[in-house]
């Protein structure tokens, strides 16, 4: 086994971006009743202010009981923005990075999961520190996501981004997979051409692939031909499922044996995910986009590149989220992921709880959004969720599910004492 040390990734002023971990927040937060929703009721919150007292003063409360974190961190782009992304050099993007992520372990159950956003500039150096933060035996896996449905043609590039990353780590890959692996969505084409009464079913080849091996067994035909060759299963087995009408012969009976398999079953035992999200089934750019001008009463570029809730909401499958489960997104943005968990609570019938977290980063004065009076980045959020919860609502009058959330501002205490902490 290596030396962490010798794994570790080394830059200019990683040692006191570690040393304000275990540093007491000078912060406290401050109930905002007056921008929230069904306050006395609801357990989800948004919490407004710098993510890093956030994730601090969360620990209190929530140490060890977060299933899920998603965040779509800022990119190491060159752009300035309110978390010092003016990056010139990696330091400064991993000097932010590291201790919150350090946090936001902390926060995680023993079988939670951690997903994380970025581009090509800086996945490899978040590999690294994801490496010595959560062990690079928890490392889950690479998405490779088609963010846009579109395919560009810039000339001035030799390849044209079309897709960005996600990276995954589990904070106990043994624990997890002890509490269940969570499943996407079925994909494939099921029809019932014959009506057969177990429903809808798909086929796929009796006969081995040339890189398998199976039993070797004469087969006859409907049409009269006999076909020898290699088989999926005994020649028993085949007959029982010749009798159990699970086996179909195309081409008018000259066609070589297939196995049907059913939609119904496929739905009990789940679809696995892979590590290519198609833009098809997991969203893209521009439906995200177009859901948010439409939830925002038709603003357009109301936020720049949104995630789309479809995505979100299949990271919540794959992870197994179910009721009463934890979801905190602490680089909140327009709130993509509290949009996704309301969703996901109303299709399953489920209690999961979200936790935002976002800066009041100040809109552009020339943005749609500050024309349209959002004067920061947190109203933005809010305010989605405000109109997912209407929405939903007026859609289904009936349902008795959590549509609220509690507010909270990030505001400087009166007075604070601070007591020495030990390193993790």
């Amino acid at each position: 086994m290596k030396n962490p040390k010798e794994c570790s990734l080394v830059w200019h002023g990683k040692q006191e971006a570690l040393l304000t971990v275990p540093i007491p927040s000078s912060m406290e937060l401050f109930p905002c009743k007056e921008e929230s929703v069904d306050w006395e009721n609801t357990q989800n919150m948004f919490i407004e202010g710098d993510n890093l007292d956030a994730l601090k003063l969360l620990r209190k409360d929530y140490l060890g009981k977060v299933k899920m974190i998603y965040i779509d961190p800022p990119y190491n782009t060159g752009q300035k923005l309110i978390y010092n992304d003016n990056f010139k050099g990696h330091h400064r993007w991993l000097n932010m990075m590291f201790p919150r992520l350090f946090l936001a372990r902390d926060l995680l159950k023993d079988d939670g999961v951690i997903f994380i956003s970025i581009d090509d500039h800086e996945v490899a150096n978040l590999r690294k520190i994801c490496d010595e933060i959560f062990g690079e035996e928890n490392f889950e896996g690479h998405i490779h996501w088609r963010r846009r449905r579109n395919q560009p043609n810039n000339p001035t590039k030799m390849i044209g981004l079309v897709a960005e990353h996600i990276i995954s780590y589990s904070k106990d890959k043994i624990i997890f997979k002890q509490s269940g692996i969570g499943k996407i969505e079925l994909t494939g084409k099921f029809i019932n051409p014959d009506n057969d009464s177990r429903g809808d079913w798909a086929s796929k080849p009796w006969k081995v692939g040339s890189d398998q091996s199976g039993s070797k067994y004469t087969i006859t035909l409907p049409s009269g031909e006999v076909a020898f060759g290699e088989w999926m299963g005994a020649a028993s087995t085949f007959k029982s499922l010749l009798d159990d009408k699970r086996i179909i012969f195309p081409n008018n009976g000259k066609g070589l044996p297939r196995k049907k398999y059913y939609k119904s079953e496929r739905e009990e035992a789940g679809q696995s995910a892979t590590n290519w999200w198609n833009h098809e089934q997991f969203g893209n750019n521009q439906e995200a986009n177009q859901i948010m001008s439409e939830l925002m009463g038709g603003i357009k570029n109301i936020f720049s590149n949104p995630k789309p809730p479809k995505l979100i909401k299949n990271l919540c499958r794959i992870t197994n989220i179910k009721s009463n489960h934890i979801i905190l997104d602490f680089f909140a943005g327009s709130c993509t992921t509290a949009h996704a968990v309301l969703n996901l609570n109303k299709e399953d019938n489920g209690n999961c709880k979200f936790i935002m977290v976002q800066l009041p980063e100040l809109t552009n004065g020339k943005s749609e959004a500050f024309k349209a009076g959002y004067k920061n980045i947190a109203d933005i959020g809010k305010e989605r969720i405000r109109r997912v919860i209407s929405k939903i609502q007026k859609d289904d009058p009936e349902y008795k599910g959590d549509l609220g959330f509690k507010v909270f501002k990030l505001k400087p205490r009166t007075e604070v004492t601070i007591k020495e902490i030990p390193p993790h």
